[in-house]
């Protein structure tokens, strides 16, 4: 019989190590000057908030990990 468990718990940490992960690479792909041209860059203060946004997943992402591994 098929116990749907593992893949719940795989599927939580997965998501805890690739939201932050994506997160992080959003906020370097925004604010490269190489892909962005300077008339579209953030503002620091939207550098904050994207900053803040991602220490809020890369908690998240820890809890549902640390949650997961219980």
């Amino acid at each position: 019989q098929f116990k749907p468990l593992p893949v719940i718990l795989a599927a939580q940490i997965a998501n805890g190590l690739l939201l932050p992960f994506i997160t992080w690479q959003l906020f370097r792909g925004v604010n490269d000057r190489r892909i962005i041209s300077e008339k579209y860059l953030n503002s620091p203060f939207q550098n904050l908030l994207l900053l803040l946004i991602f220490l809020v997943t890369l908690f998240l992402g820890g809890n549902s990990i640390f949650h997961a591994l219980r």
